[in-house]
């Protein structure tokens, strides 16, 4: 009997640790120059973004805020471990806000990548910038 939970808590700490792993954030400030508009420049982002499961929260012509919140994994796993009073960690949410600003510099556009996003969002953000 010992053996069984000894093998299910190395089993629910594996898990903890593949899943913090997974749903990390990645970490942005990037700025870079391109000959596109600042206009497309934040078109390009906010498809990206909406491919990605975040919500366009705030829209100018230069300014674009992408958020996503959602129930961490984390919370999911110890939920289901902790069940029923694990259902409680359900309510704990988690928000990912990635800004984008763009503006005209010298014939160029000059943007800049700020926030927080999923891995999902930085491929997708990866490949904006790589086609920018």
């Amino acid at each position: 009997m010992n053996e069984i939970i000894l093998i299910l808590l190395v089993a629910v700490g594996v898990a903890a640790v593949w899943v913090a792993r997974a749903t990390a954030p990645v970490t942005y400030s990037k700025t870079r120059t391109t000959q596109m508009s600042p206009g497309g420049v934040i078109d390009k982002f906010m498809n990206a973004g909406a491919a990605s499961g975040f919500t366009p929260t705030m829209r100018g012509s230069d300014t674009l805020a992408l958020t996503k919140s959602f129930v961490p994994g984390l919370a999911i796993l110890f939920a289901i471990v902790l069940f029923p009073i694990g259902l409680l960690l359900l309510l704990i949410r988690s928000q990912y806000t990635l800004t984008v600003t763009a503006s005209e510099a010298e014939g160029s556009t000059r943007y800049t990548t700020a926030g927080k996003a999923s891995r999902k969002l930085h491929r997708a953000m990866q490949e904006v910038m790589g086609s920018l």
